[in-house]
C-alpha cells in the first residue's frame, strides 16, 4: 500500500510538473505572438505614415519654396527700384510685398525642416498606440487621419495587451531571480512549529505578493528617476521640465508644451521608446498585483504568500 502511495504521488507530481511546463510554454507562446503582432502593425504604420504624410509634406515644403522665393524676388526688385528713385513707386506695391511675405510665413519659414522622417514616423506610431499624443508630428492628409483611426483601434488594445503580458513576464523574472534567495531566508525562519511541516512541504513557489508588490513600485521609482535625468541630460532641460515631461509620459497625459527630441539617431530612438514602454510595463504590473490581492480579500494583505494563504484556508 506504502509503494502504491508513492507511486501516485509520483505520477500526480509529473502531471503537475508537466502541467507547469505547458502553462509556460502557452504563456511565452502567447507574449511572442502579442510582441511579433505589435511590431508588424508598427512596421505597417510607419511605412504607411511615411509614404502618405512624408509625400504630402515634401509637396507642402516645395510650395513653400517657391513661394518664398517670389517674395525675395519682389523684394529684391522693390528694392531696387527704391535705390533707383523710382517715383512710380504706389502703396499698393509695398502691400503687396507684405501681404506674399504674411502668406509664405503661414506655409513656414525658408528652413523648415521636414517632420516624418522614419524615425520621427515611428516616434508617431509610438506615441498614438500608447496614448500618450505629444502633438508635435500629427496627420494632415484626409488618408492619413484615416489610417490613423483604422491602425489606432486595432494598435491600442493590441500595445495594452502587450504591456500586460511583458508585465507578467517580468514578474516571472523577478520570481526566477529572487525565489532561490527568498528560500533560503525561510528555511532560517521558525515559522512552521508542527515537527512534521517543512518548508519542502509547504513547496513555495512564488514570492510573496506583497514582497513583489514592493519591488515592482521601487524599481518603478528607479526607473522614473532614471527618465527624468536622461532627459535632463539628452534634451538639456531643467529637472522641474523634466520631471514634468515624464509625469506627462508615465501617465500618458502628454500635454505636448514638452516633448522628446530623436535627433535622427537610432540608438536615441530606442532608449527614448524603451523609456516610455517600460513605465506602462511596470505600472501594469504594479496594478495587476493589487487586484490580485484585493480580490482575496483581507487575507490577500494579510497573508502575502499564496501558498500560506491556501494552507490557512484548509486549516
Amino acid at each position: 500500500d506504502t509503494s502504491e502511495a508513492e507511486t501516485d504521488s509520483e505520477h500526480m507530481a509529473g502531471d503537475t510538473s508537466a502541467c507547469v511546463v505547458t502553462k509556460e510554454r502557452v504563456f511565452f507562446k502567447r507574449l511572442f505572438l502579442g510582441w511579433l503582432a505589435l511590431h508588424i502593425l508598427i512596421c505597417v504604420s510607419v511605412f504607411g505614415f511615411y509614404n502618405i504624410e512624408g509625400e504630402h509634406e515634401q509637396k507642402h515644403l516645395d510650395h513653400a519654396k517657391e513661394v518664398w522665393k517670389e517674395v525675395d524676388r519682389f523684394k529684391t526688385e522693390l528694392v531696387d527700384r527704391l535705390g533707383e528713385g523710382d517715383s512710380n513707386l504706389t502703396r499698393d506695391d509695398i502691400d503687396n510685398v507684405i501681404k506674399m511675405y504674411l502668406s509664405a510665413k503661414a506655409l513656414g519659414s525658408q528652413d523648415e525642416e521636414i517632420k516624418w522622417t522614419p524615425i520621427r514616423t515611428f516616434s508617431f506610431t509610438h506615441e498614438y498606440l500608447s496614448t500618450i499624443g505629444f502633438g508635435q508630428v500629427v496627420p494632415k492628409t484626409a488618408a492619413g487621419k484615416y489610417l490613423t483611426v483604422l491602425l489606432g483601434y486595432v494598435g491600442i488594445p493590441l500595445y495594452l495587451f502587450n504591456v500586460v503580458m511583458w508585465g507578467k513576464a517580468l514578474k516571472k523574472l523577478l520570481n526566477f531571480l529572487f525565489l532561490p534567495a527568498y528560500k533560503k531566508y525561510k528555511e532560517t525562519q521558525e515559522v512552521f512549529h508542527a515537527e512534521e511541516t517543512t518548508i519542502e512541504g509547504i513547496r513555495i513557489e512564488k514570492l510573496p505578493s506583497n514582497l513583489v508588490l514592493a519591488l515592482f513600485i521601487v524599481i518603478f521609482c528607479l526607473f522614473f528617476i532614471l527618465e527624468v535625468i536622461f532627459f535632463m541630460s539628452h534634451q538639456k532641460m531643467e529637472f522641474h521640465d523634466s520631471l514634468y515631461m515624464s509625469f506627462a509620459m508615465v501617465t500618458s497625459v502628454g500635454f505636448g508644451d514638452y516633448a522628446p527630441e530623436y535627433n535622427e539617431d537610432i540608438v536615441t530612438l530606442v532608449v527614448v521608446s524603451l523609456v516610455q514602454f517600460l513605465p506602462f510595463v511596470l505600472q501594469a504590473a504594479i496594478v495587476g498585483e493589487l487586484v490580485g490581492k484585493m480580490s482575496r480579500g483581507r487575507r490577500g494583505w494579510r497573508y502575502s504568500n499564496q501558498n500560506t494563504l491556501e494552507v490557512v484556508r484548509r486549516v
